[in-house]
């Protein structure tokens, strides 16, 4: 497979998600769809896979809360405080509350970075991806110069935000989840290499009318989702995938199986989707950390896949390195969205 982690350095060294923090089960969200949908709690996990979903409570949480949560609790794993970071990078869907001042720069200010570089990078579920890639890029350049750099990725949405009252309320959760990167150091896992393609084509899946509501249409999400390996395959060079576990966007259980079954891969991650839901550009990222945390990753190689807005499918594989995270447990996320929050609504409410 294409790589240049040797040449980078750049390793994760922290990992740490945040979740809404309202539980919405089966049973609950059937009471909360529209009459007009006649549908019951098992059939809900039957098409979907998804067993529940978290929403923000939006008095104690937003995307800003979940995002700058998320960073904290992979700060807390890696070790190191947050006056080290020196590059934030940040991407999700545009689920939050302003276009000006962008998220980045609003998560960087209520969590208190000065003096960073800050990158916004969209294209939805697949953002991680290219943004893996660019934080590749860049460290290569600083690791040359012979600088070292920490970076921030945070990584979420609160599409909550969005949903009407259709079936679109059984897949998605409110999440945020960040890796702490760094060149010149040992760390969890070796980013080896990250890439992605967009294309363009017919496929009238997602819309946002003009009173804010998504509007999904689950047939053409499906087509698109189980026709990305050809891409998988051309980004990665490779044809046979029985040595890498695969991490793929936990969109819903279908999509998952399909995805697996046309990659032949033996090992794929689809806990996420079943116990979270559909936790969009964070889903990787969480289903990384929750294998690491249970033991479960047994192969040296790892492929995360995404894909989402634009059209865009991206990939990044990386190394596991044998090293376990530094503290066990995480922090409480009801005092980390206590303590961002008042911070936002003193300064942004």
């Amino acid at each position: 497979m294409k790589g240049f982690s040797g040449l980078t350095g750049a390793t994760i060294i922290g990992i740490g998600h945040t979740l809404g923090s309202r539980k919405i089960t089966n049973i609950e969200l059937v009471e909360r769809l529209s009459p007009n949908l006649v549908i019951s709690a098992s059939e809900i996990e039957q098409k979907t896979g998804i067993k529940q979903r978290y929403w923000c409570d939006t008095k104690k949480e937003n995307l800003y809360v979940l995002l700058a949560s998320a960073m904290e609790q992979a700060l807390w794993s890696s070790g190191i405080e947050k006056e080290a970071i020196t590059d934030l990078f940040v991407t999700c869907n545009p689920t939050s509350d302003y276009l000006l001042p962008n998220t980045a720069s609003l998560v960087a200010d209520i969590s208190g970075l000065k003096k960073i570089k800050i990158s916004p990078i969209g294209t939805g579920c697949a953002g991680p991806m290219i943004a893996l890639e660019s934080i590749l890029e860049k460290l290569f350049y600083h690791t040359l110069a012979s600088e070292e750099r920490t970076v921030a990725l945070i990584v979420g949405d609160q599409t909550s935000n969005i949903l009407g009252q259709n079936m679109d309320r059984a897949l998605f959760s409110d999440a945020a989840s960040c890796f702490i990167i760094k060149n010149n150091r040992k760390g969890l896992y070796d980013l080896n290499y990250a890439d992605h393609i967009t294309f363009t084509e017919s496929c009238d899946a997602l819309r946002v009318l003009r009173d804010g509501t998504l509007i999904h249409d689950g047939r053409a999400v499906y087509r698109f989702a189980t026709s990305i390996v050809p891409y998988v395959k051309e980004l990665t060079g490779l044809e046979d995938f029985s040595s890498h576990h695969i991490i793929p966007h936990q969109a819903n259980i279908r999509i998952i199986d399909k995805i697996a079954q046309s990659l032949n891969a033996v090992d794929c991650y689809s806990d996420g989707v079943i116990n979270l839901g559909n936790t969009g550009p964070a889903s990787t990222f969480i289903g990384l950390e929750d294998m690491h945390r249970r033991d479960m990753i047994n192969k040296k190689k790892l492929l995360l896949v995404a894909f989402g807005e634009g059209l865009t499918v991206g990939v990044a594989e990386l190394y596991k390195t044998g090293r376990n995270l530094t503290v066990s447990g995480r922090l409480s996320d009801e005092e980390l969205h206590a303590k961002y929050m008042e911070i936002y609504n003193k300064k942004w409410s």
